[in-house]
């Protein structure tokens, strides 16, 4: 079942008109048949929007089978759907650049002749294989491969160029190049993420993990001074920040930080390993969607 079949069965059991909903989003009524008329897509910033107004979930929206209605969503925090998030956000920003761009359709490119059935074999090797690129004169860029989304709203691409001699970024690529500063950070994720703490809210360090110079400096080797200015160099990097407790400075690793540079990090590795950028960056006349 498609976008708008589904939001056409959920408008109905919720006894809506077509008029009523578009009230509810500040659109047509128009605009909501042509969706469940699957004549055009709502746009993906809307989503969120119409599934609240539906007392549904996106991943309601996207269903291909749907058996019965969805429940109305409680206040209960689902941490299964937190995990499972990551995967189908992937998922519907592939298909949404595929419809949006109508990449589909497009006579560039033999990988790009498939049908329109997203469940063909050829469909989903596609996703698995290619990172696909939407270049904007206007609005950014974005890369999206089976495992990993870039999108950069505010890029410029007429100034990429500066980016490569922007002095704050060579500094701090400067800091995590030094092999002291990645041995100390390496041994406290290590330590950190294969704990149960990062994913049990109520541990005290599901946050942020108090990190002790001393055994960091005795597990990898270093002297306390190289510690110490690894995670200075840290801390400037913000990853690191420093807590005066009545006992003294405490050390914390900030978690959330933690992942944001291990997802970048894992984000060079790709482009340093496979081949990125087949898509609508590759004709210009796609650009601007």
């Amino acid at each position: 079942m498609s976008i708008g079949k589904n939001i056409a069965r959920y408008r109905k059991a919720k006894k809506l008109t077509q008029e009523e909903l578009g009230a509810r989003l500040g659109i047509t009524n128009q605009a909501v048949s042509k969706w469940e008329s699957e004549i055009s897509y709502p746009d993906i910033l809307l989503l969120p929007r119409i599934a609240d107004e539906l007392e549904i979930t996106i991943n309601d929206l996207y269903a291909t089978d749907v058996k019965h209605i969805s429940q109305a969503r409680s206040n209960v925090f689902d941490m299964d759907k937190v995990h499972s998030f990551p995967r189908e956000a992937q998922s519907m920003l592939i298909d949404t650049l595929y419809r949006e761009t109508n990449l589909l359709s497009c006579n560039s490119w033999d990988f790009l002749k498939v049908p329109k059935n997203p469940i063909t074999k050829k469909y989903d090797s596609i996703k698995k294989h290619h990172t696909l690129s939407c270049i904007s004169e206007n609005s950014g860029a974005s890369f999206i491969s089976n495992n990993q989304a870039i999108i950069d709203c505010g890029i410029d691409i007429k100034n990429i160029g500066t980016l490569f001699n922007n002095i704050e970024i060579t500094s701090g690529l400067k800091k995590l190049a030094d092999s002291n500063v990645r041995s100390v950070l390496s041994y406290i994720c290590n330590q950190y993420f294969h704990s149960s703490a990062p994913f049990n809210s109520s541990d005290s360090e599901y946050f942020e993990k108090d990190i002790k110079p001393i055994a960091v400096s005795h597990a990898i080797g270093l002297t306390s001074d190289e510690t110490l200015e690894a995670m200075e160099k840290l801390i400037t990097l913000h990853i690191i920040y420093t807590e005066a407790r009545d006992d003294g400075i405490h050390y914390l690793l900030q978690k959330l930080k933690a992942i944001e540079l291990a997802v970048i990090l894992r984000a060079v590795e790709g482009f340093i390993c496979r081949h990125m950028g087949f898509g609508c960056g590759d004709f210009a006349a796609l650009t601007d969607f």
